[in-house]
């Protein structure tokens, strides 16, 4: 009951709805008849069933943004996600790019045009252009480009920290997409 209490609280603090909410109990219910939860925290295994609902369903949920809501150490999330994936087979999406643009668009008060243009341009992007790379990276530089193009006044230091990344890797990230721009 303990665990998902715990559940119930992060999707509430997180705004999540009732069924992720649901969705997230339920698999709570999972890891713990797996096992999982022994020798672990229940906070830390409903902190891992609330990111992975997040994860699967698309939203824009980092496990910053789940671990701020809970007293987990990120290297025992991480080590607890893990462990998950390999108990009960958890196969997670990969993380796009675009599901992260509106938030960072809200976060930086910029308008909607420059939201749309992000999308537009992550969607241009081919696959290969951001494999590997930190989806909340590619969303930052996109919205940046856009930003730029419309000059708006966003800087890439507000844009980094809004995304969790560095500066260094946004403009990595925006080297590559002003390459393919150009070549399109």
């Amino acid at each position: 009951m303990e665990g998902l209490y715990e559940v119930r609280r992060l999707t509430s603090a997180l705004e999540l709805g009732r069924g992720l909410r649901n969705q997230a109990c339920s698999l709570f219910t999972t890891l713990h008849e797996a096992g999982l939860a022994q020798g672990r925290s229940l906070s830390v295994v409903a902190a891992v069933a609330v990111y992975v609902a997040c994860r699967v369903n698309g939203l824009p949920w980092t496990q910053t943004d789940v671990l701020e809501e809970t007293d987990c150490d990120q290297s025992l999330f991480r080590t607890t996600l893990q462990a998950a994936r390999q108990e009960v087979s958890l196969k997670l999406p990969p993380r796009q790019p675009a599901a992260f643009i509106p938030r960072l668009v809200s976060a930086v008060d910029a308008s909607d045009s420059v939201r749309t243009r992000a999308i537009e341009i992550v969607q241009s992007l081919p696959v290969d252009a951001y494999t590997g790379a930190r989806p909340t990276g590619v969303a930052a530089a996109c919205v940046y480009a856009a930003a730029q193009e419309q000059a708006v006044s966003i800087t890439q230091a507000q844009l980094a920290q809004e995304a969790d990344v560095t500066t260094v890797t946004l403009r990595s990230r925006l080297n590559v997409i002003e390459g393919v721009l150009e070549e399109q």
